[in-house]
């Protein structure tokens, strides 16, 4: 088909459809300026993005580097243990930020403690507690666990005091903790339950414990062991995958859960006042956690009298005592089914004052300082050779 074409004054020659009058601006010129605004615009966008991407990554590498180089964080420290237990990596290092600046050195089991083997002549006794037995506001040489051993061994005694302290973790994990890892390849002669009046208790029950802690082991009031082990969403995953290899944003998201777990207690809305539950739901689950946790302990010693190990208990106040009925109710009745079912019960003392035995970090109370491992090892080895003199005077040189 022909087009037929028109001339115009200035010579340019259109389509018969496009004719425009002479002077004007052509039709397509006015489509086409808009277009290449907009793709300026774009270009220029795309430019803006991209230096900011750049800018970000720059400081986010300059932040990991600075990090990592002062030892100012760490990457994440933990993994899972047979798909049940979340504890240290065996051999890392970190350096701890609260309460007090503290290198943590891991031993080859994966807590804080020196390095242990699997199995000697010397008699082993295995401590297992929370962040207060794990202690890493000091330095391995300050824990109570290896200052009662140095005394020992001052004594010519050939015993072991074995730290197998997790941090954020209750009896139920403690209880798994022995039979899933230290039971089946660790020689124990005898084992010692360090329970943590601040959180223990509320770390037993899921309807209780901080949700954002990894823990997924609890009790039901039976003393059964529950486990709620959900799969982390993809969210979740990313975030722990950022954690495991920055130590920037892991020591950040650190901070953080600090913060808001300070901000919760502060308000009344955190775990062991469990504010968002009805008064039927927080009763029932301080009454089932408290039953939950004596019932454990009970079917924890009837276990070990049949390997014939010694089962002790140490309870750890929170600083300042301060306790609900429940938690009052609990440290009765705990010493009670001790005193019934012949098992060791030591209620640490320490100082008067605990602003003398706690850290102190500038906010609240926290875990034992140097003096508090002090005090706790005296007890322990005054406890340890009240109770077992004749047992422990076999193990001498």
């Amino acid at each position: 088909m022909k087009i037929k074409a028109s001339t115009l004054e200035d010579g340019v020659h259109l389509t018969e459809g496009h004719r425009v009058g002479s002077g004007k601006l052509f039709a397509f010129n006015s489509m086409r300026r808009p277009i290449v605004a907009v793709s300026n615009s774009i270009r220029g966008t795309l430019a803006r993005l991209i230096l900011i991407l750049i800018g970000t990554l720059v400081g986010l590498s300059l932040g990991e580097i600075i990090v990592r180089a002062f030892h100012l964080g760490n990457t994440r420290t933990v993994f899972e243990y047979n798909n049940k237990l979340i504890k240290l990596r065996p051999h890392v290092g970190f350096m701890n930020y609260r309460e007090n600046k503290t290198w943590v050195a891991i031993n080859n089991l994966g807590f804080h403690d020196h390095d242990r083997q699997a199995t000697n002549e010397n008699y082993r006794i295995l401590f297992l507690g929370d962040s207060f037995l794990q202690g890493q506001q000091v330095d391995t040489e300050n824990l109570f666990t290896i200052l009662l051993e140095a005394q020992f061994l001052r004594d010519g005694q050939k015993i072991e005091a074995i730290n197998g302290g997790v941090s954020g973790t209750g009896t139920a994990y403690q209880y798994v903790l022995w039979k899933e890892f230290f039971e089946p390849q660790v020689k124990i002669n005898h084992l010692v339950l360090c329970v943590f009046m601040g959180n223990d208790l509320t770390d037993n029950m899921a309807a209780l414990a901080d949700p954002d802690n990894d823990n997924t082991i609890f009790l039901d009031s039976k003393g059964s062991i529950v486990y709620l082990h959900n799969q982390p969403g993809r969210f979740k995953k990313i975030i722990s995958y950022a954690r495991d290899h920055s130590a920037l944003l892991n020591t950040s998201y650190e901070n953080a859960y600090r913060l808001k777990k300070i901000y919760l207690e502060g308000t009344e809305a955190g775990p062991g006042f469990a504010a968002q539950q009805t008064p039927t739901s927080y009763t029932g689950g301080w009454e089932a956690t408290v039953r939950g946790t004596i019932a454990r302990v009970r079917l924890w010693k009837s276990e070990l009298n049949e390997k014939e190990i010694p089962f002790d208990v140490v309870v750890i106040d929170k600083p300042g005592k301060v306790y609900n009925r429940f938690e009052l109710q609990f440290i009765d009745q705990l010493q009670a089914v001790c005193t019934q079912d012949q098992i060791g019960f030591l209620r640490l003392k320490l100082a008067a004052d605990p602003y003398e035995t706690y850290s102190f970090d500038g906010i609240m109370l926290g875990h034992f300082n140097q003096k508090g491992h002090e005090l706790a090892a005296h007890e322990l080895y005054d406890f340890f050779n009240s109770r077992y003199g004749a047992t422990l005077a076999l193990t001498r040189r």
